[in-house]
């Protein structure tokens, strides 16, 4: 059975101010208002995985540090500064870059190794160590 709207219940009240424009005395915008804006970042998960809008399955909710929001110009000039981006498509492509920037980086490091003595290998080892997770570019 569908709900009959009356206009004249607190329901109806609240909704008809939630769809009134502010300059008539409302809630809703006048226009086009470009704030707050949702910004997006990709990140690797543990298991590898890289993602950016996904839920997590146990919480129904997307991963912690995937999106924020931008109150101004300068806020979000300085979010766009630190890596955050303005749809998914650009975050998921920025993070696989910074990904390929990082492994040249370390291919670099170990070409540059194999002309270092004897000493400066074996300090480049220790400072990578066996099991690193992620390229050594130093």
């Amino acid at each position: 059975m569908p709900i009959v709207r009356t206009g004249f219940t607190p329901e109806d009240l609240e909704l008809k101010k939630w769809n009134t424009p502010k300059r008539e005395g409302g809630m809703a915008p006048d226009g086009y208002e470009p704030y707050p804006k949702m910004l997006y970042r990709a990140i690797r998960l543990q298991t590898g995985k890289i993602v950016c809008l996904e839920e997590n399955p146990d919480t129904m909710q997307p991963y912690n540090g995937t999106n924020i929001l931008a109150h101004s110009d300068a806020e979000l000039g300085e979010l766009l500064n630190r890596g955050w981006r303005k749809t998914p498509p650009e975050a998921h492509q920025y993070f696989e870059q910074q990904e390929i920037d990082k492994a040249t980086a370390g291919a670099e490091v170990n070409a540059a190794a194999l002309r270092m003595g004897g000493k400066a290998q074996a300090e480049l080892a220790r400072k990578q160590g066996k099991q690193a997770p992620e390229h050594v570019t130093e």
